[in-house]
């Protein structure tokens, strides 16, 4: 006999974006507002969303490419993720890097043409100069990583909006 579990719990909203002075407001099942380039609602309850990201000078906001915000769908225990990118007014020569992780006591450290280091479930980064990173994520005691979430490579070019890195770590022991 085979039982299948139908997922019916909360999931997690990730929003990111291009530059450290956007905001939006969510509203659904939970509303909530958001503030910088990269932003987690963890147990967020299923259902519709609508994004509207506010106003900042020297930009076109995503809200004005989409007249009544952006609405998206979140399933039972799932990950709802996206970027909503500012178009500058001028022309931009650097990047942005975003890293999004499920635990808040994660850390990495980036190195490249510039070098950063972070923590936590969501970090972002301006003005990164163009060129290839590594991206290295900690040991975090009680889980693990797979081989593949240990070490990202990603490529930042100007002007082309923002690159991703994430990692899932897992309970030792837990299966996927």
């Amino acid at each position: 006999e085979y039982k299948c579990r139908i997922p019916t719990g909360p999931g997690r909203i990730v929003v990111y974006s291009n530059i450290p002075e956007a905001s939006f407001t969510a509203t659904g099942p939970k509303s909530f507002n958001g503030k910088g380039m990269c932003v987690q609602e963890l147990n967020a309850p299923p259902g519709e969303y609508t994004f509207v990201f506010n106003e900042v000078a020297g930009y076109t906001s995503p809200t004005k490419m989409l007249s009544s915000g952006l609405k998206m769908t979140l399933v039972p225990e799932a990950l709802l993720k996206f970027g909503a990118s500012y178009r500058a007014d001028t022309s931009a020569d650097t990047g942005v890097i975003i890293v999004v992780t499920n635990l808040p006591e994660s850390k990495f450290t980036i190195t490249g043409p510039a070098a950063y280091s972070g923590s936590g479930t969501c970090w972002g980064q301006a003005n990164v100069p163009a060129g290839q990173y590594k991206i290295m994520f900690g040991d975090v005691p009680g889980y693990e990583l797979s081989f593949f979430d240990k070490e990202k490579s990603i490529y930042v070019s100007s002007g082309f909006g923002m690159q991703t890195a994430e990692a899932e770590y897992k309970k030792i022991g837990e299966e996927s």
